[in-house]
């Protein structure tokens, strides 16, 4: 093999290997996707736990206490919002046939201001636009998701608790890994970074979210919309998607007032004041309270979630971030990959 070919066998391997590992993502999905939320609960409880022993008066509590107190307490926060989803859901599929008629006496009021010659109905719309939507439908698939959802999570909570037992002696199992010295310290270097880096972020951006869910909870509970809880809850848990997920949050209670009220200027009430509220906490409390904890440009941001998107669906949107920063940290840990990680990072630096 000539020295001109290797660039094109090495560029040929690449494509290969990358293809090679996308094909096992997507036919590992069912067992890998709980595992890296259990990896990313696992920080979120550990930072929170390093967080509990900065209080003043609790410094000097036992680290395996502030464990189990971050477990129990998210286990109580999990069952919580479990319950409360699940009978909003259900009250809600029980209130579709309201919706829908409220919504054909929308659609109705419309076509007279607009000054239609024919009134069109909601089955009529559906049929113009060549498309079957049942609300009922669609109620009852997000009740599935909702009851697999909770399942699921408590499986991870699960996996994460193991996790954070296994944590304390990882260090000490790299450095018997490994032959040299220097190789395991390059290996606990990177842990730690990931660590540090990962875990603040993802706790901020839990707090960050809830204070969102709050602040969208006050405003849809003060214009009257249905199911206030249960949408503060949906937003919360969709601003961990990047970009989209913002977007998602506002739109599924504005298009639930149409329905509910038929009233255009409280649907435009809704979706401005829960916009703001987004806007708050997405360019003014995020910037400040993250920082440069997640060292990626908004191009490989994008990038990311429409690949994780891509590969895992839903589950891979709210992994994008988080699983991308991690991969740029361990790139930026080897001189041979370093410059990658400098490529993907926002400013340029590591």
């Amino acid at each position: 093999m000539g020295q001109a070919d290797r660039p094109f066998v090495t560029l040929v391997y690449s494509v290969a290997l990358a293809l090679m590992l996308g094909y096992l993502l997507v036919i590992g999905k069912q067992i890998l996707v709980p595992i890296l939320f259990a990896i990313i609960l696992c920080y979120i409880l550990l930072e929170s736990a390093r967080g509990i022993g900065r209080v003043p008066g609790l410094k000097r509590s036992p680290t395996w206490l502030r464990h189990i107190f971050t477990l129990l307490a998210f286990a109580l926060v999990l069952t919580l919002l479990t319950s409360i989803t699940t009978e909003n859901a259900q009250a809600l599929a029980q209130r579709v046939p309201e919706y829908e008629m409220r919504l054909n006496v929308f659609v109705n009021d419309v076509s007279e201001r607009l000054n239609l010659q024919e009134q069109p109905s909601w089955t009529a719309l559906r049929n113009m636009l060549g498309t079957d939507i049942n609300l009922g439908q669609i109620t009852s698939r997000m009740l599935g998701v909702l009851a697999s959802f909770g399942t699921n999570m408590f499986l991870v909570l699960l996996l994460a608790a193991f996790l954070m037992l296994e944590s304390a002696g990882l260090s000490a199992k790299v450095t018997r890994a490994f032959e040299t010295r220097e190789q395991s310290d390059a290996i606990i270097n990177i842990f730690h970074k990931i660590n540090a880096q990962i875990g603040q972020y993802l706790a901020a951006k839990t707090a960050i979210n809830l204070c969102l869910g709050f602040i969208s909870w006050v405003i849809m509970a003060l214009i009257g919309v249905d199911f206030a809880m249960f949408w503060a809850v949906v937003i919360g848990l969709l601003n961990y998607i990047p970009y989209v997920g913002s977007l998602m949050g506002v739109l599924f209670p504005t298009l639930l007032s149409v329905v509910q009220f038929g009233d255009m200027a409280t649907t435009v009430t809704t979706a401005i004041t829960l916009t703001l509220a987004q806007m708050l906490m997405g360019n003014i409390v995020e910037p400040r309270l993250l920082g440069r904890l997640v060292n990626l440009s908004p191009f490989v941001v994008l990038v990311s979630l429409v690949v994780w998107g891509s590969l895992w669906g839903i589950p891979g949107a709210f992994l994008a971030v988080p699983m991308t920063s991690i991969v740029t940290l361990i790139l930026a840990g080897f001189p041979a990959t370093r410059w990658i990680s400098v490529l993907l990072s926002s400013e340029g630096k590591i």
